[in-house]
């Protein structure tokens, strides 16, 4: 790139600058060209090595933007190494920090009630002292010093070929013991999706199956034992300790189950085999998840003498048909509840009583099943019907009934037919009645709450709740199904823009304590054991970019800000601001702020009443366009003057170019990965950048904007995914930018609601989210897009503040629970808050 037409292409972007570096030295940026496109200090990720960070562009102009675009295509092969992003030597940057990059929102204590986000008060779960878990591992004969790393799958299941972690198996545990220790049938399991709920199911009912069996041995020797006594005989050699044997005493069996033996008085088997209820485990999942629990299943490869596993479905693999006639072989009999019935009765569950006998023999223990179907259920019914004879219409007639004893019952994804009526929760009723109560449910979901009502835990509740909790005294007195109403009224109470306060917050917060605590266990991607993350993703923040509103167009902003503070003081009746980003209705009043905070320039463009940026008049013009948010006339004619002069467009535009120059390599395949002729093209050396925004009318203007920026760089091919794609038009573009392949999209850009959370976009390692988000952990889930397991290479991370912004500094106050020192609707007057919680 040293030939005179190459530099004048180039001549637009912002020139070098001095980079101050930790030792005190100073580094000249190369005076070449390629240098000039971008001057990157570092941040520090979790092994300690430096990550490159863009320094502000927010001083260069459009004009020499559009000048860069009036150039020829530039293969970004031809910029210069000269800037190696890693080799470049560990900086920090000598600019002073912004006011809302100094406030702290990573310390914040427990978390804050949000609108419309139900997810955020649910107890997290938090780790166990030493003692707690060395009788823990007790369990499985293990050394608890040895198990202790959250990600190893260090903790294997006796008599299969199942390894999980040492914080799977802490849940397994707390699973079984739920009954023994909160007095609760069962719960929710509700870890977010990628920590492994799966794994901690499947070692539930394992442990559930190696318990029965060493219980049920251990029994009928103390049944021989008594009986022998009581012949008077005493000539046979016992395995097991005697019933009476004292705490002090050890077993001498050997724990052939690879569990401590049920014999020793103090034993957490015997902890659990008393407690939990009995029958079979049973697993429902939904249609689209079956393989993957099949599969698990048949990789178990269990030893038969212990377990058996069945699948009933459509379609079953031999080794998941259960043995012959297994469906017959529970003691399981039905009396009717009355002595006739009408001419056209069809038997239902809650008209008999039933009587439920369990084996004596270890071999024949009901826990061995572990029976895997989907939530279409027809197939089950059909499967487990035993026969009664019922008065119908004065005359006795044979007829069956469904019938199958379940002990847990595990339903996977519960969110999707949780309402009260469906199916599912009708046969988890009915187990309840077969079982005299004495049954365990599940709800398995990374999607506890619903966005709109806490109504939707009604059918968690009827399932769980036993007529013991309507005493005042009961643990779980504050659980019972009219406390779900009551809660939902404190909540709606707490976020209210009129009503709500400190107080009201506090009461509701109070009222959740007592009402998920025991209930709910979850786990998150931040979550720890032994001090460690529970996930394999890097542990790191992003850098925190300063920017402030060019002096033009202050007055603009000025009268926007005036506008959304009195729609907002009109809604609230009052000047305080604490509830504003709290509750929904005010938050959605921020949006044209959060717009200008992105795009200076959309203030005016907003005043003047061009176009309106909350998400229904934005997705009405893009349905009518079909999704092609290109075709939209409104988006089109004022694009020009909404993106003008946006510093945050020119810093990723920087960004970009900054990332070609990125030519660090992914690892190699491994010998069994796809080798497709497609694969074989992959450009290991690719990298991806990733743009999230608050809002849609960011993105879109941002997508409209990056293509107009970009458009005379080959290879900078940009997206936007949006809620008004096809469900197959979303694949397709994430299958697309998640391809190495020439051609393939190298910028996406999406809102958060669309795509900040559940997409795997591991292919980028650059990725910006463009403002604050409403809570601290909605911007984790973002960058969480990136940040995951499977993504080798180093990432770089930036989260764009705008100082004197008012959407910025009102966010960014709530996340850290800091009170406002000043009007933060006031854009000229320096933004102030007071200490934490006031002080």
């Amino acid at each position: 790139m040293d030939d005179p037409e190459t530099q004048k292409r180039f001549s637009a972007l912002p020139q070098p600058r001095r980079v101050s570096t930790s030792s005190e030295q100073t580094v000249n940026v190369s005076p070449q060209i390629e240098a000039t496109v971008y001057t990157p200090p570092t941040t520090v990720c979790e092994d300690g090595e430096p990550q490159d960070e863009p320094k502000s562009t927010s001083e260069q102009s459009d004009e020499g933007l559009k000048q860069m675009k009036d150039a020829v295509y530039v293969d970004p092969a031809e910029l210069s190494l000269a800037l190696d992003v890693e080799s470049q030597p560990p900086a920090s940057p000598v600019d002073v920090p912004g006011v809302l990059e100094s406030i702290d929102t990573d310390t914040k204590k427990g978390t804050d009630v949000m609108d419309g986000d139900l997810d955020s008060i649910l107890p997290v779960a938090t780790g166990v002292p030493d003692e707690e878990w060395a009788l823990c591992c007790s369990f499985l004969l293990l050394n608890p010093t040895e198990h202790k790393d959250p990600v190893s799958r260090s903790v294997p299941i006796p008599h299969t070929d199942v390894c999980i972690t040492p914080r799977q198996y802490l849940a397994a545990l707390t699973m079984l013991g739920s009954r023994e220790h909160r007095g609760i049938y069962g719960g929710v399991l509700a870890d977010v999706p990628g920590t492994g709920k799966t794994h901690t199911c499947i070692a539930t009912v394992l442990l559930r199956a190696l318990t029965a069996y060493n219980m049920a041995e251990v029994k009928k020797e103390w049944e021989t034992r008594d009986y022998e006594a009581w012949k008077g005989k005493g000539s046979r050699v016992f395995k097991h300790l005697p019933r009476d044997a004292s705490a002090n005493e050890t077993c001498p069996c050997g724990n052939l189950q690879g569990i401590v033996c049920y014999a020793n008085a103090e034993s957490t088997t015997r902890m659990v085999g008393d407690s939990m209820s009995r029958g079979v485990s049973l697993i429902l999942a939904p249609q689209g998840v079956i393989e993957e629990w099949k599969t698990l299943l048949l990789k178990a490869k269990m030893n038969r003498k212990f377990f058996e596993p069945c699948l009933i479905h459509t379609t079953t693999h031999r080794e998941l048909a259960g043995p012959p006639n297994f469906e017959k072989r529970f003691q399981l009999k039905a009396t009717p509840r009355q002595d006739g019935f009408a001419k056209d009765y069809k038997p239902k569950v809650v008209d008999f009583d039933y009587t439920y006998t369990i084996d004596t023999e270890p071999a024949q223990q009901p826990e061995r099943f572990v029976i895997l179907t989907t939530h279409q259920i027809a197939k089950l019914r059909e499967t487990f019907q035993i026969p009664v004879m019922v008065a119908v219409a004065k005359k006795k007639e044979r007829m069956s009934v469904y019938g199958l004893p379940v002990g847990c019952m595990l339903v996977d994804e519960f969110h999707k037919v949780r309402t009260m009526g469906n199916p599912v929760v009708e046969l988890a009723q009915e187990h309840k009645r077969i079982m005299g109560d004495n049954t365990e449910f599940w709800s398995v979901t990374g999607t506890t709450m619903p966005k709109s009502s806490f109504l939707d835990l009604e059918s968690t509740i009827a399932i769980l709740e036993r007529p013991t909790w309507s005493q005042p005294d009961h643990i779980n007195h504050n659980k019972r199904i009219e406390c779900v109403k009551e809660l939902e009224d404190a909540y709606f109470e707490a976020v209210s823009a009129d009503k709500g306060s400190e107080a009201a917050v506090e009461a509701f917060k109070e009222r959740a304590s007592q009402f998920f605590e025991g209930l709910v266990i979850r786990h998150t991607m931040e979550s720890r054991f032994f001090g460690q993350r529970i996930t394999k993703v890097k542990e790191m923040k992003p850098i925190k970019k300063t920017f402030t509103t060019a002096p033009e167009y202050l007055d603009d902003l000025q009268a926007l800000a005036d506008q959304v503070k009195n729609r907002i003081r009109t809604m609230t009746h009052s000047d305080s601001y604490e509830q504003v980003v709290r509750s929904l209705p005010t938050y959605i009043e921020l949006t044209p702020l959060q717009v200008a905070s992105t795009f200076p320039a959309a203030a005016r463009v907003i005043l003047d009443g061009k176009i309106k940026f909350d998400v229904p008049s934005m997705r009405a013009l893009i349905k009518k366009a079909k999704g092609d948010v290109t075709n939209v006339k409104a988006f089109t004619d004022l694009a020009d003057a909404v993106i003008s002069d946006s510093p945050k467009l020119a810093e990723i535009v920087s960004v970009f170019l900054h990332m070609e120059k990125d030519h660090s390599a992914r690892p190699k395949p491994a010998a069994d990965a796809d080798s497709s002729p497609k694969s074989l093209r992959d450009n290991r050396q690719m990298k991806k950048l990733v743009v999230i925004t608050p809002t849609l009318g960011e993105a879109v203007f941002l997508f409209l904007g990056l293509r107009d920026r970009l458009s005379t760089i080959r290879g900078a091919k940009t997206v936007l995914l949006h809620a008004d794609l096809l469900a197959s038009e979303k694949q397709k573009m994430t299958n697309d930018f998640q391809a190495l392949t020439p051609g393939s999209a190298r910028i996406l850009v999406t809102p958060y609601e669309v795509g900040g959370t559940g997409l795997n976009l591991q292919a980028a390692n650059y990725q910006v989210l463009t403002g604050p988000l409403r809570t601290k952990d909605y911007e984790l889930q973002a960058f969480a897009r990136t940040n995951r397991e499977g993504n080798a290479l180093r990432l770089h991370h930036w989260l764009y503040l705008t100082d004197d912004n008012p959407a910025d500094r009102l966010i960014v106050a709530s996340q850290a629970n800091r009170r406002f020192g000043s009007d933060p609707f006031d854009v000229r007057a320096e933004f102030r808050v007071e200490g934490e919680d006031g002080e």
